[in-house]
């Protein structure tokens, strides 16, 4: 593997991991979370974007230099190729989309006051770092663990509180992000037909 693939694969995956991990770090530092937020989505969004249009340059330049190069890219093929990758790019945003508006839904919805104000903005942030393939196995990640930490509190305290799913949102993108370059996770996602 060359240093520019290596580069390709790392430099967004760190980078995406290190503004969740600054997410984290501004909700439980109770500073000003709704605009570090907005500022990570802006961020992801970019990242995401400059991802897909440095492999689209790649394989330009791959196929240019090949020797079938000018057929390829006379004919459909080089077309077809980047619309499928940008079909992935709309697909992510697409689900990033689907969860605000849910987000919206359930806001409005509620009887009492148990989502926050911001939870739309934070589902749309975690549908970008989730994609298609990993919303359920990280929703479902978000639900288990809020369930279990309000167990546990209610076993140690003898009283339940309102908690916030906000953070159990943050720490499962982290999570799936993190599980995400492992091939196992890849295999489990394969056999659950997720992916």
């Amino acid at each position: 593997m060359s240093i520019l693939t290596q580069l390709y694969i790392w430099v967004p995956y760190v980078s995406i991991l290190l503004i969740i991990v600054g997410l984290i770090y501004v909700w439980f530092s109770k500073k000003d979370f709704i605009k570090f937020l907005k500022i990570a989505i802006l961020l992801v969004l970019g990242i995401i974007i400059l991802k897909y249009l440095y492999f689209v340059l790649t394989d330009y330049i791959s196929i240019k230099n090949s020797t079938l190069g000018e057929y390829l890219l006379d004919s459909s093929y080089f077309i077809n190729h980047v619309f499928i990758n940008i079909q992935a790019l709309l697909i992510q945003v697409a689900v990033a989309i689907i969860l605000y508006i849910l987000g919206i839904i359930f806001l409005k919805i509620q009887k009492k006051e148990y989502l926050e104000v911001i939870f739309p903005l934070v589902l749309f942030f975690s549908g970008l770092i989730f994609g298609l393939s990993n919303v359920l196995p990280g929703l479902f990640l978000m639900i288990f663990s809020a369930v279990l930490y309000q167990i546990v509190l209610k076993i140690k305290t003898a009283q339940t509180e309102k908690i916030s799913l906000i953070p159990f949102l943050l720490i499962s993108c982290l999570l799936i992000h993190i599980f995400s370059i492992f091939p196992v996770y890849q295999n489990i996602l394969i056999q659950l037909r997720l992916l």
